[in-house]
């Protein structure tokens, strides 16, 4: 098989953008294999530095657009129309593959949501709302809480088998506590840079949430995933979806499915 050589791409994890690996790769022909700092897969970009910065940026500014055309080519601003077409032309582009990449900066998180807030402020009957009081009147979850209900949703399929388990996830059963994913600790030694990382990964930042459900989701076995939906989103109607924004004030740590239970929890509301 010949492969063309244009086409292949070169791309190094780094961690500290300091150092060089010195690691450089040929193809067949002898031709040198070009280095970049991001290179695109399947949709998503990947950066050498491990972080998603220029993928956000390039998914915000497409959701953007999108917002923007749905406005110019459409006069109506009735609510179905609205949701309808947001949906199904903007909510994609926004929550594409987001388990992967999904934020844990403030600002690339406030761009996102910045998406929704502004395309619900064009909806005619919550016009005069405040972006909260907005996603409740439309019965809209933030996109900060979709994607943690994803990542909640792809842990559950792997505890019951349903996917394949790539990241090799574990479960213990606590004999009080039901089921639970065992959270590898990161070294103590290790640079600040990589606890970061590895603590906003997926394979730590799924199982956190899986854990902090009550354990009546957590044990749960049922095989149709729209049953388990069901119920987490009963359970997620009753948790406040309040995403950070400049002069919004939570009276959690975070927006986070974690940090909304454990200050209900606190204050004994669970």
């Amino acid at each position: 098989m010949s492969f063309n050589n244009n086409k292949f791409e070169h791309l190094s994890y780094n961690t500290d953008r300091r150092t060089n690996n010195g690691y450089t790769y040929t193809a067949h022909d002898g031709s040198h294999i070009n280095n970049k700092e991001h290179v695109r897969d399947l949709g998503v970009t990947l950066s050498c530095d491990c972080n998603f910065t220029t993928h956000i940026v390039n998914v915000t500014k497409k959701a953007r657009s999108q917002a923007g055309w749905i406005l110019r080519i459409f006069r109506t601003r009735d609510t179905l129309p609205m949701l309808t077409l947001y949906k199904s032309l903007v909510v994609p582009l926004l929550e594409y593959c987001c388990q992967l990449w999904s934020p844990w900066k403030v600002g690339e998180k406030q761009s996102l949501e910045a998406v929704q807030r502004s395309f619900t402020s064009k909806i005619s009957a919550v016009r005069d709302l405040d972006y909260w009081d907005r996603l409740e009147k439309l019965n809209l979850f933030s996109l900060e809480r979709r994607r943690e209900r994803y990542a909640i949703l792809y842990i559950y399929k792997i505890s019951i088998g349903s996917t394949i388990n790539n990241l090799d996830i574990r479960f213990n059963i606590h004999q009080r506590l039901g089921r639970l994913c065992h959270i590898e600790r990161t070294h103590p030694r290790a640079a600040t840079r990589v606890k970061t990382l590895k603590e906003n990964a997926f394979a730590t930042r799924g199982p956190r949430l899986f854990n902090a459900l009550p354990r009546h989701l957590r044990d749960s076995n049922q095989p149709c995933l729209e049953s388990i939906k069901n119920k987490l989103d009963i359970l997620l109607r009753t948790i406040p979806d309040q995403p950070k924004l400049p002069h919004y004030h939570l009276g959690a740590a975070s927006n986070s499915i974690v940090d909304q239970l454990a200050q209900r929890r606190a204050d004994g509301m669970y």
